[in-house]
Parts: C-alpha cells; sequence; structure tokens
C-alpha cells in the first residue's frame, strides 16, 4: 500500500524531502510473482513517505461535526469548508473515485480514516475556489491523508511536503477499474485495495528519469512509475517493506533473490543494464533480464535486475 511515498505489491510511501510518505500497496494478492514476461517478484512491499526533519507532527482530519478551514484557495481568499459529518452519507467509503458520484462541489477523495500515514478509505470532500488543475501546486488540509486538498475535481494533491503541506496535483484515473485511462505519457497506478487511482508519469529504471527526491519504481511486474524516495539511503541487500523504500537504481525484491536477506517482506537489489560487463550486482548475483525474452516494451529491452 502507499504510505505518504512507497509503491508496489508492497505498499508505496511518501519520499524524502518530496512531501508527506505513501504507501501504495499493489492491486491483488500481498506477494507479487509474476512469470519471467512480468519482471522478478517484488513481495507485497508498500511505498513509504520519506522521515521528516522536524519534530513537529501533523494531526489527523478533525472529528465529526467540526469546522476547519482549508488551505488559502488561489485567489487568496479565505473560506472556510465544513466538513461533513460522518453520519450524513457523505464519509467514508461511500463514494467511487472513477465516477466521481459525489455531490455538486464535492470530489472523491482518498484518505486515512484511521489518523495513519495510508490511504484506506474514500470520501467526498469540498472543492476549493479556483481549484488547481494536473501539474498545478496545491495544498491539503490538515494533514497529507486528510482528503482534502486545493485540486480540481478529478484531481488529487500529491507528493505533499509533511511541513508545508504543499504538493502537486495529479489527475485520477478515468475510465474505470477494469480498463483505467490516463493521458499519454501517464500510467494508471492503482493501490492500497483500489483507494488510490492515479496517472503517474512513467519512466525507465536504467535512465532514472524523474525529479529530484523521487526514484523510478515498478509499481507493477512490468509498469515502472515515478515515486517519492524513502529508502532513507537503504541500498542493495537492505530489508525494505515498501516499493519505495530502497535508493533510486534499485527495488525491492524477493528474498529469494538478494544474498543473506534479512528482510521479513524482501531486500533491496540493483537494476542493471544487460551486457554491462561490470554490472552493480551484490556477491553471488548476476544482471538477468528483468523481462522474459522478446516481451520487454519498447525501451526496456536492456533492462536487467540482479539476483541469485
Amino acid at each position: 500500500m502507499i504510505v505518504g511515498r512507497a509503491l508496489g505489491a508492497l505498499g508505496l510511501v511518501a519520499g524524502l524531502g518530496c512531501g508527506p510518505q505513501v504507501l501504495l500497496e499493489e492491486e491483488g494478492d500481498a506477494d507479487v510473482t509474476g512469470d519471467a514476461s512480468d519482471g522478478p517478484s517484488t513481495t507485497g512491499v508498500t511505498t513509504v513517505p520519506p522521515p521528516s526533519t522536524s519534530t513537529s507532527t501533523t494531526s489527523p482530519p478533525p472529528p465529526p461535526g467540526t469546522t476547519t478551514s482549508p488551505p488559502p484557495p488561489p485567489d487568496g481568499t479565505d473560506d472556510s469548508v465544513f466538513i461533513p459529518d460522518p453520519d450524513s452519507g457523505d464519509w467514508g467509503d461511500r463514494c467511487d473515485v472513477f465516477a466521481q458520484d459525489c455531490p455538486d462541489g464535492e470530489k472523491c477523495m482518498p484518505w486515512a480514516n484511521d489518523g495513519g500515514q495510508s490511504w484506506n478509505a474514500l470520501r467526498c470532500s469540498p472543492i476549493f475556489p479556483n481549484p488547481g488543475q494536473p501539474g498545478a501546486p496545491c495544498l491539503v488540509e490538515g494533514s497529507p491523508y486528510s482528503g482534502i486538498d486545493s485540486c480540481d475535481l478529478g484531481g488529487m494533491c500529491w507528493e505533499v511536503d509533511p511541513e508545508t503541506l504543499t504538493g502537486t496535483c495529479v489527475a485520477m484515473c478515468t475510465g474505470g477499474p477494469d480498463a483505467p485511462m490516463c493521458e499519454p505519457g501517464f500510467e494508471c497506478v492503482m493501490a492500497n485495495d483500489g483507494v488510490l487511482a492515479l496517472c503517474l508519469a512513467s519512466c525507465n529504471p536504467l535512465a532514472q528519469d524523474c525529479f529530484e527526491g523521487e526514484g523510478c519504481y515498478p509499481v507493477t511486474p512490468s509498469i515502472f512509475e515515478c515515486a517519492p524516495d524513502a529508502s532513507g539511503g537503504a541500498g542493495a541487500g537492505q530489508p525494505c517493506d515498501y516499493i519505495n523504500a530502497c535508493t533510486p537504481g534499485t527495488m525491492c525484491a524477493d528474498i529469494g533473490l538478494v544474498p543473506d536477506c534479512m528482510g521479513p517482506a524482501g531486500c533491496c537489489t540493483s537494476f542493471c543494464s544487460l551486457g554491462d560487463p561490470a554490472p552493480p550486482c551484490l556477491p553471488g548475483q548476476t544482471c538477468e533480464p528483468y523481462f522474459a525474452l522478446g516481451s520487454a516494451p519498447p525501451g526496456y529491452e536492456l533492462l536487467g535486475v540482479c539476483e541469485l
């Protein structure tokens, strides 16, 4: 699942220095063990957010029936927003992120209904005046997991900094859970039991062509997306619990692929380029094709992974 900044069969959590921690869990079974065409196993790892250097903490969503003020909308006005009472029908798993079936002036949003750091439920949230479009800066209310932000209908504030509560609007997937759609250049990442359905930029783990503070991680065995680096410096051979809990250039893999792995979920292992005479593998590992012969998508033909 995604907690702050992390991805994959494991969760996804938000990354260090890029915002809140996000845990993403891959849809389906906790352990992802596709065949060779789907890439190596990435055991139930979720993404995690980067650790905060601040001693302050963010508070969970306000209690039912209270009034809260959202982050200042783009026009600088100070419009208060009333959070719906949980018994009103507009709180909890009562909406659909694809259908966006909330009342006018509201949108269906992921949030953490337990005050934690992983989106685990859906709720209808107010849409601020002059809401932000995908790519625009945004603000969240209360905490990165409150489900209240300044993005427009069909958007969510992503990679939120836990101290400033600022991030960037990203589009939610359209279509439906069985046939999700995104704009060209983006892939639909569905995680946390379907609570998250976001259009994230695709990337290449050999190029690591993501923004600073992010890494290119396998959110599914065959799809790579930019996600916050929540590794805290954990490199090859070190335990991992989340997809993005490994340094950029590595991935959280099954314990059987990494020598002396002591992680309960898995350990980090390096990506490598096929044919590299000196791949960045641990002793005993070799650079093997990530995809089965002939099944690699265009641009990923040389992608390898270090494994036993």
